[in-house]
Order: structure tokens, then C-alpha cells, then sequence
């Protein structure tokens, strides 16, 4: 949407972080995190893999820094991460 509030944030600060809540009590699913830096795209780029994409508009790529995601499995606690300094590690917890 052009003149969205949420693209002159990132404008401002290009840091965003995006998050994911389990859908049920029993954490089904997990609960994931990402972060990273918002790059802006011109429509130009945009249209190039959407060729419907409209003239005006904010457009934006993350380049992806951190991801986790943390889930109950079995009686376990389970952590898995992944960034750019250290690439994938998992971790059990009871």
C-alpha cells in the first residue's frame, strides 16, 4: 500500500522480525521466529516473478539473518536454530 506506515518504518530502521504463536495449547506446530534486514525492490524487480505486480506500491525482500523455532516433542523441549554465524544446531531440553 503506498504510504503505509509499516514501510516508512522500515525505511527508518530496516531491522523486522516476524513471529508465529502456537495454534493450540499442546504447542502443535511450534513457535518460530525470524529476523533479518528489509532490502526495497522496485515494481520493476518485483514484476519480474509476478508479472501482475502493480506500478505503485512499497516492495520489499528480507534477507533472512535468524530463524528458531521451538516446539514440544514428546517430553522434550525442542530449540532449533539457525543464523549466519553459526548455521543449524538443535537442542533437546527435558
Amino acid at each position: 500500500m503506498v504510504g503505509a506506515r509499516k514501510a516508512a518504518d522500515v525505511r527508518r530502521d530496516e531491522r523486522v522480525a516476524l513471529y508465529s504463536a502456537p495454534l493450540h495449547e499442546d504447542m502443535t506446530g511450534g513457535d518460530a521466529s525470524i529476523s533479518g534486514v528489509v532490502l526495497p525492490l522496485s515494481a520493476d524487480v518485483v514484476r519480474q516473478w509476478k508479472s501482475d505486480t502493480p506500478d505503485s506500491g512499497e516492495f520489499f525482500e528480507v534477507n533472512v539473518i535468524r530463524l528458531h523455532l521451538v516446539e514440544v516433542v514428546d517430553d522434550q523441549l525442542v530449540v532449533t536454530m539457525w543464523d549466519n554465524a553459526q548455521g543449524l544446531r538443535i537442542v533437546n531440553r527435558q
